[in-house]
Protein backbone atom coordinates (compact mmCIF):
# COMPACT_ATOMS: atom_id res chain seq x y z
CA UNK A 1 0.00 0.00 0.00
CA UNK A 2 2.80 2.42 0.98
CA UNK A 3 4.90 1.72 -2.47
CA UNK A 4 2.01 2.43 -4.50
CA UNK A 5 0.98 5.53 -2.61
CA UNK A 6 4.28 6.84 -3.65
CA UNK A 7 4.50 5.26 -6.99
CA UNK A 8 0.99 7.68 -7.59
CA UNK A 9 2.48 10.76 -5.96
CA UNK A 10 5.59 10.26 -8.29
CA UNK A 11 3.66 10.08 -11.13
CA UNK A 12 1.17 12.92 -10.45
CA UNK A 13 4.58 14.74 -9.14
CA UNK A 14 6.65 13.58 -12.46
CA UNK A 15 4.25 14.04 -15.24
CA UNK A 16 3.08 17.97 -14.38
CA UNK A 17 6.75 18.80 -14.45
CA UNK A 18 7.71 16.43 -17.80
CA UNK A 19 5.08 18.49 -19.39
CA UNK A 20 5.89 21.60 -18.02
CA UNK A 21 9.42 20.94 -19.20
CA UNK A 22 8.27 20.00 -22.45
CA UNK A 23 6.01 23.37 -23.37
CA UNK A 24 8.98 25.23 -21.74
CA UNK A 25 11.60 23.73 -24.20
CA UNK A 26 8.95 24.44 -27.50
CA UNK A 27 8.16 28.05 -26.04
CA UNK A 28 11.91 28.90 -26.16
CA UNK A 29 12.73 27.30 -29.19
CA UNK A 30 9.98 29.22 -31.06
CA UNK A 31 10.98 32.63 -29.55
CA UNK A 32 14.91 31.33 -30.41
CA UNK A 33 13.58 30.79 -34.06
CA UNK A 34 11.56 34.18 -34.21
CA UNK A 35 14.80 36.39 -33.24
CA UNK A 36 17.39 34.40 -35.19
CA UNK A 37 15.13 34.88 -38.35
CA UNK A 38 14.46 38.43 -37.17
CA UNK A 39 18.34 38.87 -37.19
CA UNK A 40 18.70 37.18 -40.32
CA UNK A 41 16.24 39.44 -42.27
CA UNK A 42 18.16 42.57 -40.58
CA UNK A 43 21.56 41.14 -41.69
CA UNK A 44 19.85 40.61 -45.63
CA UNK A 45 18.19 43.84 -45.44
CA UNK A 46 21.69 45.81 -44.41
CA UNK A 47 23.51 43.33 -47.04
CA UNK A 48 21.25 44.67 -49.70
CA UNK A 49 21.27 48.06 -49.27
CA UNK A 50 25.24 48.33 -48.91
CA UNK A 51 24.98 46.40 -53.01
CA UNK A 52 22.20 48.76 -53.81
CA UNK A 53 24.51 51.97 -52.90
CA UNK A 54 27.52 50.28 -54.20
CA UNK A 55 25.78 49.97 -57.93
CA UNK A 56 24.23 53.43 -57.25
CA UNK A 57 27.94 54.92 -56.97
CA UNK A 58 29.12 52.40 -59.59
CA UNK A 59 26.87 53.91 -62.12
CA UNK A 60 27.24 57.32 -60.74
CA UNK A 61 30.40 57.36 -62.04
CA UNK A 62 29.83 55.71 -65.40
CA UNK A 63 27.22 58.90 -65.59
CA UNK A 64 30.16 60.97 -65.18
CA UNK A 65 32.42 59.20 -67.23
CA UNK A 66 30.61 59.44 -70.29
CA UNK A 67 29.69 63.39 -69.69
CA UNK A 68 33.78 63.93 -69.42
CA UNK A 69 34.10 62.16 -72.94
CA UNK A 70 31.15 63.34 -74.31
CA UNK A 71 32.62 66.98 -73.80
CA UNK A 72 36.19 65.90 -74.28
CA UNK A 73 37.02 67.29 -77.91
CA UNK A 74 40.34 63.62 -78.59
CA UNK A 75 37.20 61.47 -78.09
CA UNK A 76 34.79 63.11 -80.05
CA UNK A 77 37.52 62.75 -83.09
CA UNK A 78 38.32 59.71 -82.01
CA UNK A 79 34.95 58.37 -82.58
CA UNK A 80 34.10 60.50 -85.80
CA UNK A 81 37.06 58.63 -87.16
CA UNK A 82 36.26 55.15 -86.11
CA UNK A 83 32.73 55.27 -87.51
Amino acid sequence: MKKQLIRTLLIFGLVPAILLTLLLVKVSSDKAQQVLKAEITSKLISQRETKKADVEAYIETLHGQIRTFSNDTMVINAMAEFK
